[in-house]
């Protein structure tokens, strides 16, 4: 994965838990407490919580939309 950032606002009272966030290739924003596994179209839970919280235009480079949320210190 390419070294670059992308700005997200998420509220913090559904993610105080969230370290994760990733896109499906159908659209689809999901949360995570782990950082989730690769399936066939779409990013799987790999333990703890997760949370779907968005829908957007299907993305055919989903692999990619995997991202570490670092919370300002």
């Amino acid at each position: 994965m390419d070294d670059y950032y992308i700005t997200l606002t998420i509220r913090p009272s559904i993610c105080s838990w969230a370290n994760w966030i990733a896109q499906d290739e159908n659209g689809q924003w999901c949360i995570y407490q782990y950082q989730p596994n690769k399936g066939h179209r779409y990013w799987f839970p790999s333990g703890g919580l997760f949370e779907n919280i968005a829908f957007d235009a299907p993305n055919p480079d989903w692999e990619n939309a995997l991202y570490k949320i670092e919370r300002e210190k």
